[in-house]
């Protein structure tokens, strides 16, 4: 999308948003707000910050959702498939699909994000006056920050090759993800199920995604040892597994994440 961020600021602005969704309870918006503001400290505007952070998110999940088919299948062919992790999934795929909607409608030229802003704003005025005897938003910022955000859609979509390597970019790091979970396998059990790996990693974080708690503190751990236990992993070592794995994966980035929180305070304080 043309956001002008340093790779070291993207860094400092994703581990500081885990401490934020830590803290904050909420799908996940304290974090977005956090890397939305970085971004327009950057110099980047609103709405194509909301722009490249939701094509992000949807090459994200676009991967998530391949891994997550493949770990359902996986689970089937062992008989071991069980409906909520159909339900679960099914609940991804939508929200993966809304993502995809969204960003089809932004780069429709015919300006229908546009025209649907514009009667979002004239709503939101209605509203604020009636309550507080005040018009807000200010008239045509909400049409002007949905034609921002279609151009900078638009943007990424004239550009496919890149929108292709942002979703390459998303399954290398899953990747990666999964080379560490296969390590703390290999540290606990002499063999290592890739499907199990994999199965739990998927769900895993597709629990995170749907948890009610901060970060899926507690319910992706659960998901974890139950999804492994069910797969023939001994009980003791699947807590251990999920435990040291989610410890690596989340808890020491969000205590890097709460150093550099406390750091950009101090520095925009």
């Amino acid at each position: 999308c043309g956001i002008p961020i340093r790779h070291t600021s993207a860094l400092t602005l994703l581990l500081a948003s885990l401490f934020a969704n830590l803290v904050v309870p909420g799908p996940g918006l304290a974090g977005a707000a956090v890397v939305l503001g970085g971004a327009r400290r950057e110099g980047a505007t609103a709405a194509r910050s909301t722009a490249g952070l939701m094509l992000t998110l949807t090459a994200d999940l676009t991967a998530l959702a391949l891994l997550v088919l493949v770990a359902l299948l996986h689970l089937a062919t062992r008989r071991r498939l069980e409906t909520w992790e159909l339900a679960c999934s099914g609940s991804l795929a939508v929200l993966a699909a809304s993502c995809h909607a969204l960003i089809v409608i932004g780069t429709d030229r015919s300006g229908r994000l546009a025209r649907l802003g514009g009667w979002l704003e004239q709503g939101v005025r209605r509203l604020s006056t009636a309550m507080t005897r005040r018009a807000w938003p200010s008239p045509g910022a909400v049409t002007r920050a949905a034609a921002e955000f279609a151009e900078a859609a638009g943007a990424a979509r004239a550009q496919p090759l890149a929108t292709l390597g942002m979703f390459g970019l998303a399954l290398a790091m899953h990747a990666c993800a999964l080379g560490a979970s296969a390590a703390v396998f290999a540290s606990l059990l002499r063999t290592v199920p890739g499907g199990t790996v994999l199965a739990g990693y998927a769900l895993g974080l597709v629990a995170l995604i749907l948890s009610p708690t901060p970060q899926g503190v507690g319910v992706v751990e659960g998901v974890l040892v139950l999804v492994y236990t069910h797969l023939g992993v001994p009980l003791v070592t699947a807590a251990s597994i999920a435990l040291l794995g989610r410890a690596l994966a989340f808890w020491l980035p969000m205590v890097l994440g709460l150093a550099l929180s406390r750091r950009g305070m101090h520095a925009h304080g």
